[in-house]
């Protein structure tokens, strides 16, 4: 198809063509920063496929038309000796100073930093070319990374000119967010623009790992489609390595033992380094290297071992509403680091869960508490509790209310806790600091109470698994009345014994000297989420008159008395009533009573008087009721195409019985029936009667599973339709 561009568009392109050509002096082989030294033709091909594929995919402005990911392993100081660019600096003059700063010795690293840094580091180099799907679109590249990494040699170039490459102009900012204090997480984040369907842009980077361990996976799907994916290993044989293929089956992803006949970072490599000794001859005055792009090295008497995913058609990566943690569905590798061998001399990394613990243990181990302190902190918080559970529950308790969860992810003090003392007196810390402020005030008062790691059900690994990328949380476990009960402080008004559903029946790895126990917290069933509400009405004219009430348990119920707890005490009342009325204008709510809003372990139980207006109307002797005003999940359709499961807040239980006194006995001239649907994922029972002069309506929504799979959306779709459906009948009866 022939493609109009408007006069705007043809002029603005004209022109950046004539300035192209008026420059003087730039050769076609040099690397420029901000901008390519030239510009180029779109192929005629190009815009024709882009307007193909934005017709595949409407909501991409971009399409990615080649991707490749190597990963390669090295050791530092025969790299060192090795690289051919330090070479490039030798025999070049300064201009204006002709001192050379002499070599600085390096400093020793101390123990956090040799507990933080790995002999053998990784280096993870990217390639991508995509092209752009509509016009005048801007292009941008988010590369994350934390301080045992290091972003590197990001370059570009436009419209398949591969040897023309630039520098990018890059922002790097922190990636702090609501919730994190501090944190060491940083992106790097570049933008470039597209000025017509059918641009296309390359680009390639390397992430560096100066701590192997925290290589732990490779993802195949990125925020734009991928036509072609290759990811290559490239092993040495002095480094151990096991690849773990997840959710790779339901992708055209094929893995083999070779490498790859053609590489398009080596191709790139080379086009970037002809580029920049082209830029040193004629610039032997700079002598500053530090940002010149890496060259690959092989390590000397080193046989390399390939390891080659070769994937097609992966579909682009999304936020999607509530969805699991990618590693439930997305296709990726775990990369497990095992161990490697310099000189003849073998260091293990995390072979086995007991590297993992050993490496965690001696992180816990250096932390400095202060006994005495939490001693005397402890008996104050007790009081007169009079038995071990009551004196746990005040501790655990008292933590909960009293310490702030701020997160805090930096270096070694992401996975070391704040010492006890510390977190005490600030009053905030993150989960391993109010997981450790609560383990020591327990043993001061001699319980047995353990740090304890866990990852939540974002994660869907367990402790088979050696690796960092399987744990995300430290809470505290307490041995009581011979059985182990785990306590997160981090879970507001969580009782004792009660766990939040993103714990629930997950993997932990429960401290035990230089042993460890691994053990799994508790999962309760949508019972325990039960929220049941039951309405007693007259029929008053054409409104219903009457009284309800709620109760409330499980999950609902700690996210309840948080929210009404950190309320102001003149505004809880207005709270309430928002809540209980859903801030709907057609129910008018007054008299509200509800149960101590402060005691975790019981249901919250509220009661209320309620006129409901619009629920009733009449014709003749017809009258119309509708008894659904809460419409639970009428609403919930999912888009059936995502990557992802639905992830809900919990295993929850809905039910609600309505019953109206229409004080006379009536013809019933329609009722709607019954509406039963079932499946492992979800549970709706609704129905009206009557019954002699009442009107009787039941309800009941469950999620048993707490999830939708993505398998299952379909038909979860088509359930919501006849749900919503019957929300909007009447039952229509005739008075006599």
């Amino acid at each position: 198809m022939k493609r109009n561009y408007p006069i705007g568009v043809l002029s603005f392109l004209a022109f950046l063509i004539l300035l192209s050509s008026c420059r003087t002096g730039s050769k076609k082989s040099s690397v420029s920063f901000g901008g390519p030294r030239k510009l180029y033709f779109i192929d005629a091909n190009m815009i024709s496929k882009a307007e193909k594929l934005s017709l595949q995919f409407p909501k991409d402005e971009f399409y990615c038309l080649e991707s490749e990911v190597k990963v390669e392993y090295f050791l530092p100081k025969s790299e060192e000796k090795k690289t051919p660019s330090s070479s490039r600096k030798k025999g070049r003059k300064k201009k204006g100073n002709s001192q050379v700063k002499k070599a600085e010795k390096p400093s020793e690293l101390t123990r956090d930093d040799s507990l933080m840094i790995t002999g053998v580091k990784a280096r993870v180099t990217y390639y991508n070319k995509v092209i752009a799907l509509r016009d005048f679109a801007d292009f941008g590249e988010g590369i994350s990374y934390n301080n045992r990494q290091k972003v590197k040699d990001i370059y570009v170039s436009y419209n398949e000119a591969e040897k023309d490459w630039f520098i990018p102009r890059v922002v790097d900012k922190s990636l702090e967010g609501d919730g994190i204090f501090y944190s060491d997480a940083r992106l790097k984040f570049f933008s470039v623009a597209a000025p017509t369907m059918g641009t296309t842009i390359s680009y390639v980077y390397t992430v560096e790992y100066d701590n192997v361990n925290y290589l732990t996976s490779i993802y195949f799907p990125e925020y734009f489609p991928i036509e072609n994916r290759n990811v290559v290993f490239e092993i040495p044989d002095w480094m151990e390595v096991d690849l773990l293929d997840r959710n790779l089956s339901n992708f055209a992803i094929t893995k083999t033992a070779s490498n790859l006949k053609s590489s398009k970072i080596e191709s790139a490599r080379k086009g970037i380094f002809q580029s920049e000794d082209d830029d040193n001859d004629d610039n032997d005055d700079d002598d500053d290297d530090d940002d010149a792009p890496q060259r690959t090295t092989k390590s000397a008497n080193a046989n390399l071992n390939y390891v080659l995913y070769e994937g097609k058609n992966i579909p682009a990566g999304k936020n999607e509403y509530r969805s699991t943690g990618p590693s439930y569905n997305y296709p990726h590798v775990v990369v497990l680091n095992k161990a490697y061998t310099e000189k003849g001399v073998s260091t293990t990394l995390f072979r086995t869960t007991d590297d993992l613990y050993n490496w965690y243990h001696t992180l816990v181990s250096d932390v400095e508490n202060d006994t005495a302190e939490m001693q005397k902190k402890a008996l104050e918080i007790v009081g007169d509790a009079s038995t071990d559970r009551e004196k746990v529950e005040r501790i655990f308790y008292w933590v909960q209310d009293n310490v702030r969860y701020i997160a805090f992810e930096d270096g070694v003090a992401g996975f070391r806790p704040d010492a006890c003392q510390k977190v005490l007196t600030k009053r905030y810390g993150d989960c391993k600091g109010m997981a450790n402020l609560t383990t020591q005030l327990l043993r001061a008062i001699g319980m047995d109470a353990r740090l304890t790691w866990i990852g939540t059900n974002r994660i869907a690994y367990d402790y088979s698994i050696p690796s960092l990328a399987v744990d995300n949380h430290m809470i505290s476990c307490v041995f009581l009345d011979g059985k182990r009960y785990f306590l997160d402080a981090t879970e507001p008004y969580c009782a004792l014994g009660d766990y939040g559903y993103r714990i629930q029946g997950r993997p932990v790895l429960i401290e035990n000297g230089k042993d460890y126990i691994i053990d799994t917290v508790p999962s309760f069933d949508y019972s325990r989420n039960r929220n049941e509400k039951s309405e007693q009405f007259a029929l008053e004219g054409l409104k219903l008159k009457g009284k309800v009430k709620e109760s409330y348990n499980g999950e609902s119920k700690t996210e309840l008395l948080y929210v009404i707890n950190n309320e102001k005490s003149d505004r809880k009342s207005t709270l309430l009533e928002r809540f209980v009325s859903n801030e709907d204008v057609n129910l008018k709510v007054s008299n509200i009573q509800s149960s101590n809003l402060e005691v975790r372990d019981k249901p919250i139980d509220f009661t209320y008087d309620l006129v409901v207006s619009n629920k009733v109307l009449k014709k003749d002797q017809d009258v119309f009721i509708n008894l659904e005003w809460d419409k639970q999940y009428g609403k919930f359709d999912l888009d059936s195409t995502r990557l992802t499961d639905v992830q809900l807040r919990s295993k929850e239980f809905h039910a609600k019985t309505t019953e109206v006194n229409l004080g006379m006995k009536v013809r019933v001239k329609h009722l709607p029936k019954p509406l039963s649907l079932k499946s492992k994922y979800w549970i709706i029972n609704l129905s009206y009667e009557v019954k002699g002069q009442k009107l009787l309506y039941k309800k009941e929504i469950i999620f048993p599973e707490g999830r939708i799979p993505k398998s299952e959306l379909k038909a979860w779709n088509e359930a919501r339709s006849q749900l919503r459906a019957f929300y909007d009948q009447y039952v229509v009866i005739t008075l006599n």
